[in-house]
């Protein structure tokens, strides 16, 4: 069995040992637009806004600005880059069972690395019989952030996104998807295979910085720094070259700017429709390729709030 192709999260682990949660893609296509989080677009029959969130349960983020509860509050329709069931965290319905019958989480990474991860694991609560059954995608993307954050979306915490989604079905007002599951997968197409058990251990070398790297993007959040995660980001890139820097190079300008120019013209009849309140991760805001720029040369006026 060929080991599957991986999303950037691994990719960029293995090479530059870097953490991408919610706010993803690595080099800055640039930094204009890069500081606020809440953004006004005019040019409808009524204000609409832009919000960029982090795709986390973290409290602190779901603790909205009264400029934020107030813009929503003025919409009546929401926008997002995807449509999240109601019910349950980001894996609480995402059974860690993801291998064929026949096939082994040992069997595809070696006996070396799945001991390693068996110990691992227990931070995460994690037993050895969900182990067997995990697929090494979904082993990267938990390894990746710290184990609270982990525990609470598997407990059925809602991250921010889906709160928001929740809110609004909750007062009766409808949700709709700018994208769909299988054109965000499509992304992946760029990743070649990969070592799977060299970028195992790789990740699990790493997992212990998740939490530190974790707290420091949630301040850059708050702080609604959107350009210093970039330039965190586009630093610690500047370690890898070659064929791999060039094949992450590829996957950040379809995972951000080919998305963001999609995304816009997707919100281009919400906008026209006015009252709209469009949430997307932060970091498809900034930069000439972003959504704030892109909105404005579709027509629009685009302000920052906050």
């Amino acid at each position: 069995m060929t080991a599957p192709r991986l999303r950037l999260l691994v990719v960029l682990v293995v090479l530059s040992l870097m953490l991408v949660l919610s706010i993803r893609g690595a080099a800055a296509s640039g930094q204009m637009n890069g500081q606020g989080v809440l953004w006004r677009v005019t040019g409808g029959p009524a204000p609409s806004y832009l919000f960029g969130t982090m795709h986390v349960t973290d409290e602190r983020v779901l603790r909205l600005a009264p400029e934020v509860f107030d813009a929503f509050d003025s919409c009546n329709h929401f926008v997002f880059e995807l449509v999240i069931p109601p019910d349950g965290g980001l894996w609480s319905t995402v059974p860690l069972d993801g291998l064929p019958n026949n096939v082994t989480l040992s069997d595809l990474i070696g006996s070396e690395a799945y001991d390693r991860v068996v110990v691992h694991a227990t931070r995460y609560g994690i037993s050895t019989a969900e182990l067997t059954r995990i697929h090494p995608l979904d082993l990267f993307s938990i390894f990746g952030q710290p184990p609270g954050e982990w525990q609470r979306s598997r407990q059925g915490w809602a991250f921010l996104d889906q709160a928001l989604q929740n809110e609004a079905r909750a007062q009766g007002k409808p949700v709709y998807a700018l994208e769909t599951i299988a054109e965000q997968l499509a992304v992946d197409n760029v990743l070649p295979e990969i070592d799977l058990s060299a970028a195992v251990i790789a990740m699990l070398d790493y997992s212990f910085q998740a939490e530190a790297d974790f707290e420091t993007l949630v301040q850059d959040y708050l702080a609604r720094n959107i350009t210093a995660v970039f330039e965190r980001e586009a630093a610690e890139l500047s370690i890898v070259s070659g064929k791999d820097r060039a094949i992450i190079e590829e996957y950040n300008r379809q995972s951000l700017d080919v998305r963001n120019i999609r995304m816009a013209d997707r919100s281009v009849k919400f906008l026209n429709a006015g009252k709209a309140f469009i949430a997307v991760g932060a970091a498809h805001l900034p930069g000439e390729t972003g959504l704030v720029n892109q909105i404005r040369l579709r027509g629009f006026e685009v302000e920052r709030v906050y």
